[in-house]
């Protein structure tokens, strides 16, 4: 059944047409469906002359440039996302550029830790801090 009124819930025999299930899908208004009967994408460049790949699927070539001018490159050291301009990501230039924390403890890789967000912490200040911390609950309890 096809809704022509396109109201899901409407029950109006009027509204109602019986068709094919191939007839409803091309008459539907999904993306894909719009693509193909206007020939164009949903940025309105021309799919005139695009081929379907294995799946059935036409991609837009003009979108697919687009979106891979917008991807950053990947860093060389890591493969992580970065900046086109540099020559690595910001956490390889920090291992490389940055050699102690603020408290100067040599960051090497037994002392150094990475969180999941990519930040590194010195584990040498990180066990001070547990001391002194336990220290202040051990006088409060």
């Amino acid at each position: 059944m096809d809704h022509l009124c396109r109201n899901r819930g409407c029950v109006n025999p009027d509204h109602l047409e019986p068709v094919t299930h191939a007839e409803n899908v091309r008459r539907g208004n999904a993306p894909g469906q719009i693509a193909v009967r206007t020939g164009r994408c949903q940025r309105g460049h021309s799919l005139i002359g695009v081929v379907a790949d294995c799946k059935g699927t036409r991609h837009c070539p003009q979108c697919q440039k687009e979106r891979a001018l917008g991807r950053k490159p990947p860093c060389p050291g890591c493969g992580a996302p970065m900046d086109p301009e540099s020559a690595e990501c910001h956490a390889c230039w920090l291992r490389r550029v940055a050699a102690a924390c603020k408290q100067g403890h040599p960051f090497t890789p037994d002392n150094v830790r990475w969180t999941n967000e990519g930040r590194r912490y010195c584990l040498t200040c990180r066990r001070e801090l547990a001391r002194k911390y336990r220290a202040v609950r051990k006088v409060m309890a």
